[in-house]
């Protein structure tokens, strides 16, 4: 008979489990939050860029040379 109860090897693995999925589901799932808010964030510019490119306006760039054309003739 023996005189010691035997260790299970499967117990470090079962902790191992116990602590590492819990762990990669709260990590997987803080990145996935992390992600959309940087998304939202990209939208949000680039809706920005979209409503400030509408509308009638000139530019420095071509006014400049609209008033060298006139100057010309």
């Amino acid at each position: 008979m023996p005189r010691r109860k035997a260790k299970n090897p499967m117990m470090p693995i079962g902790y191992a489990w116990m602590i590492g999925l819990p762990a990669g589901i709260i990590g997987f799932l803080l990145t996935k939050r992390e992600v959309d808010k940087n998304r939202l964030k990209q939208r949000k510019v680039r809706q920005r860029m979209r409503m400030s490119n509408e509308g009638e306006y000139e530019g420095s760039r071509y006014r400049q040379l609209k008033e060298d054309l006139k100057l010309e003739r």
